[in-house]
């Protein structure tokens, strides 16, 4: 997952070499394809092609920045089309792995009332994000958020999930 964001979260980092390596070796292990993520939003996702059969790419529409605050991604649906495009000389697909549906907050959501994480990311925004996605074209979306969904329904905030 993301072997090539060095720049997120609390990981040492991890030599592009290595992740070669590794994934070679899972390839005499298994005969399916290697998968490999990428963000989607601040990568090329042209390491990821070269490693793998399948590239695995986010798409969040909204993120926290210590800098700027909320921000909201400009990009049009099709840059992602754009961007499988430009992966087929490596690979075999382009999905999206990651689709944001929970909500992001400066110092994380657990530190929020679930009302106020439910302004971030309210199921109206949900339906707006699934209706980007699928105005990529994409035709391989997975969600990301079912953890946070299942929170707020044990904290009695549940909500309509379906949202197709």
């Amino acid at each position: 997952n993301e072997g090539f964001v060095a720049w997120f979260g609390e990981c040492p980092p991890i030599k592009d070499s290595f992740i070669r390596r590794e994934a070679e070796f899972v390839r005499t292990l298994d005969a399916r394809p290697i998968i490999m993520t990428e963000s989607g939003e601040l990568a090329t996702g042209i390491k990821s092609a070269r490693v793998a059969d399948i590239v695995g790419s986010t798409l969040y529409r909204e993120v926290w920045s210590s800098i700027f605050g909320f921000i909201t991604y400009p990009l049009p649906p099709s840059f992602y089309a754009h961007k499988g495009t430009l992966l087929k000389p490596w690979v075999s697909r382009f999905i999206i792995t990651e689709l944001q549906l929970e909500a992001w907050a400066p110092d994380g959501i657990l530190n929020i009332p679930p009302e106020e994480q439910l302004k971030i990311m309210s199921p109206e925004k949900m339906r707006a994000t699934i209706e980007y996605a699928r105005r990529t074209g994409i035709d391989e979306i997975y969600t990301w958020g079912a953890e946070w969904w299942w929170w707020l329904k044990i904290k009695g905030f549940a909500f309509p999930l379906v949202l197709f």
